[in-house]
């Protein structure tokens, strides 16, 4: 199954915040009002591109669901 194909669909490419701005919860703020958002916008899904072996990221965004 093609997730793209079962309707819309937001695409997060870099979700970035400064080194000194960081662990104030600057991040988990902007990835809320990008969900909010796309569910203002129709969107069904969230789709994250990041990898793997970047490890600050990665976990973050499995913190936030």
């Amino acid at each position: 199954m093609n997730v793209r194909e079962c309707g819309l669909v937001a695409l997060i490419e870099d979700l970035i915040v400064g080194r000194q701005f960081r662990r104030y919860g600057i991040g988990s703020l902007l990835l809320q009002l990008c969900l909010r958002w796309a569910r203002k916008h129709g969107c069904w899904a969230i789709l994250l591109e990041t990898q793997n072996v970047n490890y600050p990221p990665f976990s973050f965004y499995l913190r936030n669901g």
